[in-house]
């Protein structure tokens, strides 16, 4: 499009629309205009109303009474959190007291199963040193009864070696008497 052009339309239709508006609006009113003006009260219909009497003394004795009111129940108010918090403290406390107890229970538990532990362990070592002592006892034992053995197999050896030699002198000295004993003949 053009600029410029159709706007001389544009123009013609907005004016139409906005005069239609308007006289529908002013219609309205119209219509909804009362002709018979304000209509005023009958002086006779108007209620007077009635005066209270303002009594200071009374409304300053229900103030403070309403003051009162409120200080016993900010009073009330105050003992019931102080009542809660007191509730709160104790029950704190026991729980506390119930840790502490349960920790030193759990503390006797530990240090006797740790007792138990070592006396176990030491009793271990304890075994462990009597087999060791009963093995030596038994390694000298048989150590003692094998010198023996070989004391008493080397003593019959030498006896045995010593009665040969015996018999071989025997023998020795029978053949040179015989050697004597023929040289003289």
């Amino acid at each position: 499009m053009y600029p410029g052009r159709g706007t001389t339309h544009q123009d013609i239709a907005a004016t139409v629309v906005t005069f239609a508006v308007h006289a529908v609006v002013g219609m309205f009113l119209l219509l909804n205009l009362n002709f018979s003006g304000t209509p005023h009260p009958d002086p006779s219909a108007i209620e007077p109303i009635p005066a209270e009497v303002v009594d200071e003394a009374a409304i300053r004795a229900e103030l403070e009474r309403q003051a009162r009111e409120e200080r016993r129940r900010q009073r009330e108010e105050a003992e019931r959190q102080a009542k809660i918090a007191r509730a709160e403290r104790e029950a704190e406390a026991r729980r506390q007291a119930e840790l502490r107890r349960q920790r030193e229970e759990e503390e006797r538990r530990e240090a006797a199963e740790e007792e138990r532990r070592e006396a176990a362990q030491e009793a271990k070592r304890q075994a462990a040193a009597e087999a060791k002592r009963q093995a030596a006892e038994e390694e000298r034992r048989e150590a003692a009864q094998e010198a023996k053995r070989q004391a008493a197999e080397e003593a019959k050896r030498q006896a045995a070696a010593e009665a040969k030699r015996q018999a071989a002198e025997a023998k020795r000295q029978a053949a040179e008497e015989a050697k004597r004993e023929t040289a003289a003949v």
